[in-house]
């Protein structure tokens, strides 16, 4: 061990300047190394950041899709439990989320399809409120799709209710029974 110090020691006194060459390559290889690690965790946190937002988003829009679940869960149409003149049904005066599939197969049945959009808030309204729209689209087999927009993101959740009709190949032949299964939620 004494050695190792002498040899140190005799070093870090000489005067041909090798040493000093030494350390200021060690310095600057240390500093480098330093710097590259401080700029990637700089451009890491705004990764960070923007996915804790995408999520936030995603996680608000599939809250979203579980108010709408009730809707058609397990919830049988059937035309014949409507007044039918010349072979239409009078629309609802309103409509509630309760009764939202109901004013749907109704103009589904009456016009071969039905679109509505419809705009709510989720969260606490003490803290703050997020509008979401849902734009809802129901095709002649009265199959169900919700697409849940939030502004300021790009981020997209689709929810997609497929109907068992009865065995017909008429719009309103298949509205004499019609129930949803399990929505499947995709998310973009």
């Amino acid at each position: 061990m004494h050695i190792i110090g002498r040899k140190t020691e005799e070093k870090l006194k000489s005067k041909s300047g090798a040493s000093l060459v030494l350390a200021l390559l060690v310095f600057l290889f240390c500093a480098m190394i330093g710097s590259t690690v401080l700029a990637a965790a700089m451009s890491s946190s705004g990764t960070l950041t923007t996915t804790w937002e995408n999520d936030r988003d995603v996680y608000l829009l599939k809250s979203a899709a579980g108010l709408m679940n009730p809707s058609f869960e397990n919830k049988t149409w059937k035309a014949s439990e409507h007044t039918i003149k010349n072979n239409k049904i009078e629309p609802l005066a309103s409509s509630t989320m309760d009764t939202l599939y109901d004013a749907l197969c109704i103009k589904t049945y009456n016009t071969g399809s039905a679109k509505q959009s419809i705009t709510f808030t989720l969260g606490d309204t003490s803290i703050s409120t997020v509008p979401v729209t849902a734009a809802i689209t129901m095709d002649d087999s009265y199959n169900v799709t919700v697409i849940y927009t939030k502004n300021g993101t790009a981020r997209k959740v689709t929810q997609y209710f497929s109907a068992a009709t009865a065995d017909s190949s008429t719009t309103q032949g298949k509205g004499s029974s019609v129930t949803w299964n399990d929505p499947v939620i995709t998310i973009q």
